[in-house]
């Protein structure tokens, strides 16, 4: 006999708005940390993830997974300049500590992860959002990963994501390569201790670390308006700058975070 649940709750509008990349007030302590999600729950965060991505988390999942994520900033990505952060994803990236979200247990579930920041607008404080969408894709969509042994000669193709079975530096290890290359991991690279990524010793990227299927490179996408971008599985994703909606529509200057339990249930 199967057992349905409905979970049911009060929709409220959007309670977030559309917004250009603001400078950081405050500079580098007015940064939070990047929050992400993948549960419908209404303590997870599903009202406030509609409202950046206008998609709702369908992911009901189960006990003991990890629905939710505060992940520490590796590097702020703010441009000394004007104070926004950097537009650019060559220069200065926003990144942080890998995701570790548990796989939707549908498959299809809308995510998202979304950096906090302090902004102002008018001569009022706010907290504002630069988000990110993730898309979860199973290994069977594109292959699966190859064993690799980091002790020995190997050749890495671009593009394939590799599992490091075997070798004494990355251990159980998933990376996907991003650039082609033959050598041996163990001996003639490096790894960057802000990134993970796997380097040779001029600091050309070869490896990057392998989010579980999320397909996420743990960095932060920065543009004015909505854009769109590639994850490291090749699923194209949005993203965007977001402020709470005005006064006008009831809602005050916020000055808490996303790590903040009242950020993360906001309805």
């Amino acid at each position: 006999m199967a057992i349905v649940y409905i979970r049911t709750y009060q929709a409220s509008p959007y309670v977030t708005q559309q917004s250009t990349n603001l400078p950081v007030f405050g500079g580098e302590k007015g940064l939070g940390s990047v929050w992400a999600a993948r549960h419908s729950g209404i303590t997870s965060g599903v009202l406030f993830v509609e409202s950046l991505i206008h998609k709702v988390m369908t992911d009901s999942g189960s006990g003991g997974q990890i629905n939710a994520n505060n992940l520490a900033l590796l590097d702020n990505g703010i441009d000394y300049r004007d104070g926004k952060l950097y537009p650019s994803q060559n220069y200065r990236k926003v990144t942080h500590a890998p995701v570790t979200l548990a796989a939707p247990t549908d498959g299809t579930s809308p995510c998202a992860k979304a950096l906090y920041r302090d902004v102002s607008v008018n001569q009022k404080l706010f907290g504002g959002y630069s988000w990110n969408e993730m898309v979860w894709s199973s290994t069977s969509n594109w292959g699966g990963a190859i064993a690799a042994d980091t002790s020995a000669s190997q050749a890495y193709t671009a593009g394939t994501l590799y599992k490091f079975s075997s070798g004494n530096k990355y251990p159980l290890s998933m990376y996907r390569c991003m650039a082609g290359f033959t050598g041996v991991i163990d001996t003639g690279y490096v790894q960057d201790p802000s990134t993970g990524n796997i380097t040779d010793t001029s600091g050309n990227v070869y490896m990057v670390p392998h989010a579980n299927g999320w397909n996420d490179d743990s960095t932060i996408r920065i543009i004015d308006g909505v854009g769109t971008f590639n994850n490291l599985a090749g699923v194209s994703c949005g993203y965007a700058q977001a402020l709470p909606l005005s006064q006008e529509a009831g809602l005050e200057p916020s000055t808490c975070r996303l790590t903040n339990s009242r950020c993360r249930s906001i309805n």
